[in-house]
């Protein structure tokens, strides 16, 4: 594997890696794919990983930055993301081979659907395209989805099955996701994570929206 260390190609970063060679459960069915797994190394039993084996071999920090939009990003290997985008720092937990942080609320529209008790731990999981929240809060936060939407004719005429099972889905154009409120979660820290309708609604196919918040 080669790496860019500092604009200047050319370094090289002996890693292992492992790659598969049969694919079920969601890895086969799901729409999103791609990981990479950036793990604590060493820490509960684990091997290694990308990010320890480019440290042993360029004297880089111990750190990485994974920065996302809705229509690009960047992940920085042995460094963080410039100051001028204003990064919030929120402290782990320190579980082994977790990026875990302490969830404090979920909110819907200002509205709390989750409260501490409801999380024991939460991770941060960069090969996860979904939120995944307990049953109590996530119960709530499908509710509000079927039950508050910007059609005065109601949600359910534009009801519609997703990709997946427990899909809740609309009819509708990306104008609409405008009309549904935003959510947030507050974690550890003093730090406030706002989602927008168009992050935590994904698009299945043309025309159709669901919501992409599941029960873990």
């Amino acid at each position: 594997v080669h790496y860019a260390v500092d604009g200047a190609s050319g370094r090289t970063a002996p890693t292992v890696f492992g790659c598969q060679t049969y694919e079920s459960g969601l890895f086969h069915s799901q729409q999103a794919d791609g990981i990479a797994g950036f793990s604590r190394a060493g820490s509960g039993g684990q091997g290694g990983s990308l990010l320890r084996d480019l440290c042993a071999a360029t004297g880089a920090p111990a750190i990485f930055s994974l920065c996302l939009s809705s229509d690009s990003g960047a992940l920085v290997m042995g460094g963080a993301v410039p100051p001028s985008l204003r990064p919030a720092w929120v402290p782990t937990l320190g579980r082994p081979g977790d990026y875990t942080v302490q969830v404090l609320e979920f909110r819907v529209g200002g509205h709390t659907v989750g409260s501490p008790s409801d999380f024991s731990h939460s991770i941060v999981d960069s090969g996860t395209t979904f939120i995944y929240l307990p049953p109590t809060p996530y119960a709530a936060v499908r509710r509000l989805f079927q039950q508050s939407c910007p059609w005065p004719a109601g949600c359910a005429s534009r009801s519609v099955k997703g990709h997946y099972p427990d899909d809740f889905c609309y009819t509708m154009e990306e104008a609409d996701l405008g009309g549904f409120a935003n959510h947030s979660i507050r974690l550890g820290g003093g730090f406030e994570l706002p989602l927008t309708p168009r992050q935590y609604i994904y698009k299945d196919r043309p025309g159709v929206w669901c919501l992409g918040v599941f029960d873990n």
